[in-house]
């Protein structure tokens, strides 16, 4: 699918980075219970941020820029949990 490995920024766009950032939009609650439902986004989670690099700085965790970053990271899973919930749960989107 992915010929040659592409580059955006930080991520390159390999195959397996498509498709596990792929199932983190895709993946949704269903029969799970919350638990069962975010162990597995978690999972989804730190797979994707293996395969990806954050880039670190001299300053430590300090750093506006990685605390930025971090912040990013933490909104777009949230967000991928909330949509992923079932319709019982539309009130807390």
């Amino acid at each position: 699918m992915f010929g040659d490995n592409l580059s955006f920024g930080l991520v390159k766009l390999t195959e397996q980075t498509f498709f596990r950032s792929r199932e983190t939009y895709v993946v949704s609650q269903n029969n799970m219970s919350i638990a069962e439902y975010f162990t597995q986004m978690k999972k989804l989670w730190d797979d994707y941020s293996s395969l990806i690099i954050i880039p670190t700085c001299p300053c430590g965790e300090k750093c506006k820029s990685f605390i930025a970053v971090h912040d990013l990271v933490q909104e777009q899973q949230i967000m991928q949990f909330l949509v992923g919930l079932n319709e019982a749960y539309k009130t807390i989107r």
